[in-house]
């Protein structure tokens, strides 16, 4: 059984779903149940599997963070910090609510630093933006998921992010059907999940 599951139809929003579930007791208060990334070599998994990096330079970033394990530390205590900002920013964003100021801050510090990165290609007839490789860029994965971040928030689509309606599960997605009816992360688990709920609650009655 794979890992990793992709339903959020964003690179961040998938980021944020690295985890069982969330039990929330209000947007800003959370327990976290069955932690999926618990070291750096996770994170690497985690953007190989969703396509952020191939499986050659996954191993290069690996063999990188093994010969400098305290910068590898860092990186995944930011990519934990950043991740929880993010769910917080995307719930509030949902409820209609300001963001908090200190989540606001952590996208900025990780974008103003994927930006920093930068560079503009020319290949096909075309310009397009690009990051400067190399596996000595150890947080190379948090800039995608930071930029993709602040994409969707600048974006016509953020009016289509949900949050899950499954029982302590608080995962998030895109609506991207035509009348936004999605209801559940995945049917086949959430929403197959409640059918079952729902019929035996019938059952007693």
């Amino acid at each position: 059984m794979n890992k990793w599951k992709f339903v959020g139809g964003n690179i961040a929003i998938d980021f944020v779903n690295s985890i069982g579930g969330r039990n929330e007791k209000g947007i800003d208060n959370y327990t976290i149940r069955d932690e999926k990334l618990n070291s750096y070599e996770d994170i690497v998994n985690w953007a190989e599997e969703i396509g952020i990096v191939s499986t050659v330079f996954s191993k290069k970033l690996i063999a990188a963070a093994s010969e400098n394990s305290k910068e590898a530390n860092k990186v995944f205590e930011r990519a934990k910090l950043l991740r929880e900002a993010l769910y917080r920013i995307f719930r509030h964003t949902i409820e209609e609510k300001k963001p908090l100021t200190e989540d606001i801050e952590i996208l900025n510090k990780e974008c103003s630093i994927a930006r920093g990165h930068q560079e503009l290609n020319f290949s096909l007839n075309k310009f397009f933006w690009d990051f400067k490789f190399g596996d000595q860029y150890l947080d190379i994965i948090l800039w995608n998921v930071a930029l993709s971040a602040a994409e969707l928030l600048t974006s016509e689509r953020l009016f289509r992010l949900k949050r899950c309606a499954g029982e302590d599960c608080g995962w998030l997605f895109l609506d991207m059907s035509k009348n936004q009816s999605r209801q559940w992360c995945d049917m086949k688990d959430c929403g197959n999940f409640e059918k079952v709920r729902r019929f035996r609650e019938k059952q007693r009655i």
